[in-house]
């Protein structure tokens, strides 16, 4: 989403049309189960609950026995509850197929993208944002130390800078391998 996540629900039966600003580090996965829980909060007089939702990958994280997230577990734990109430039903459908619900949904989400970030909802940050914001510093990390290193004078002329998929290229070569790269980039043939 532009400039930022936005969730959005949209119920024409029901008369629901809400909208939550979610923090930038939220991927649409998480819009999607966000959108899904918000669909039951506060809900306790309904005969049935259809959930229409529009990721395939949300309705299996919903499924799972296991979960990473306190999102996740908190739309799990709605779902336990209402499903002793009533009949609870999660479809998934293709998405930009022009379903009127669908738009209005991705309408109020494109709405809310724009609000400042102060006005964010609390959603717990995603692992894999987490884990690629920690590899992100120790890259840069490791690059202000390549650039400082006195030391390696030959192994930073063949290789002035630090490249990530250089190193993981050559950690898969065998030890073989990287003796005669060695040597042919310093051209000892001994």
């Amino acid at each position: 989403m532009d400039g930022g996540v936005g969730s959005g629900v949209f119920s024409h039966e029901l008369g629901i049309l809400d909208s939550h600003r979610l923090p930038d580090s939220c991927s649409f996965f998480q819009a999607e189960v966000f959108a899904a829980c918000r669909t039951m909060h506060g809900r306790d007089s309904l005969g049935s609950i259809g959930i229409f939702v529009d990721s395939q990958a949300a309705i299996l994280a919903l499924n799972s026995y296991t979960t990473t997230s306190s999102l996740f577990e908190e739309c799990k734990q709605e779902l336990s509850r209402l499903s002793c109430l009533f009949v609870i039903t999660l479809v998934w459908f293709s998405a930009h197929r022009d379903y009127y619900g669908n738009e209005r949904a991705d309408q109020l989400a494109r709405r809310v993208t724009a609000l400042d970030i102060s006005s964010v909802e609390s959603v717990g940050k995603p692992l894999g944002s987490i884990k690629s914001g920690i590899l992100r510093h120790f890259l840069r990390k490791s690059e202000e130390k390549w650039r400082r290193l006195d030391t390696c004078r030959m192994a930073r002329f063949l290789w002035p800078s630090y490249n990530e998929k250089r190193i993981m290229q050559l950690a898969a070569l065998s030890r073989t391998d990287i003796s005669r790269l060695l040597a042919v980039m310093t051209l000892d043939t001994g």
